[in-house]
C-alpha cells in the first residue's frame, strides 16, 4: 500500500495555475476507487480548501461499512511534518460521520475488516452530485458469488469489451466495472 497521495496539490496557490488546486490544474480525471485488503491500516486526510466560487463549506463525511478513529484535526493546510504529532493515538473518537470544517484537515484511520464496496461521501447531497465522495472495496475476492437474479444486465452490454466475459461474482464484477461504483472527489487522500 502506497504511503503517498495519488496527487499532491498546493492548497495555497491560486486556482487553476501550474501548480495550485484542485481545480483544472488536476489535468487527468480516473476512477474514486480505493482497493484495500483485509487487515490494512488505513488513514485518509480530508483537507477543506475553498471551491472554485471562493468559498469554503461544512462537509459531513460518512462512511459506509465502517467506523473509523478521528485521530487528528487542525485548522489550514495539513502538513505531515508537524502535524502528525498532533494526533490523538490513546483515545480517538470512534464514528462513521465527521463535519469538515472550512478551511481545515481531518485525519481518520481504520482497519480493512468488512469485505464489500463501501461508499464514503460528503453527507449533503449537492455535494454528491458534484462528485464528493469515493468508494473504499475491501477484499472482493471474498465476497460471495452474487445470484443469477442479481445479474440484471443483458448479455449484449458485454459485447463492446473485447475478451470480457459477463461477470459471475460481485468480485469480478467490481474488477472488470470499477466505475459503477465511482464518482470523482476534490479531495486528499493519504493511505
Amino acid at each position: 500500500m502506497t504511503t503517498e497521495p495519488p496527487v499532491v496539490w498546493n492548497y495555497t496557490d491560486l486556482i487553476g495555475t501550474d501548480f495550485g488546486g484542485p481545480g483544472p490544474s488536476l489535468g487527468t480525471y480516473s476512477e474514486a476507487v480505493v482497493r484495500l485488503e483485509e487487515g490494512d491500516v488505513v488513514e485518509f486526510i480530508l483537507q477543506n480548501t475553498r471551491a472554485l466560487n471562493g468559498v469554503a463549506e461544512f462537509h459531513p463525511w460518512h462512511a459506509h461499512g465502517y467506523s473509523f478513529y478521528i485521530v487528528g484535526r487542525g485548522t489550514g493546510i495539513f502538513d505531515p511534518e508537524k502535524d502528525v504529532g498532533t494526533y490523538n493515538e490513546v483515545n480517538p473518537v470512534l464514528r462513521d460521520t465527521v463535519t469538515l470544517y472550512p478551511l481545515n484537515w481531518v485525519a481518520l484511520r481504520f482497519v480493512a475488516s468488512n469485505p464489500g464496496a463501501w461508499f464514503f461521501h460528503c453527507h449533503l447531497l449537492s455535494h454528491q452530485v458534484m462528485g464528493m465522495g469515493f468508494t473504499v472495496v475491501t477484499q472482493p475476492d471474498m465476497l460471495p458469488a452474487l445470484d443469477d437474479n442479481l445479474l440484471s444486465c443483458p448479455d449484449y452490454l458485454y459485447e463492446d469489451f473485447e475478451g470480457l466475459a459477463a461477470p459471475t461474482s460481485s468480485a469480478s464484477f467490481l474488477n472488470h466495472f470499477p466505475w459503477m461504483f465511482s464518482m470523482s472527489t476534490l479531495l486528499a487522500l493519504f493511505f
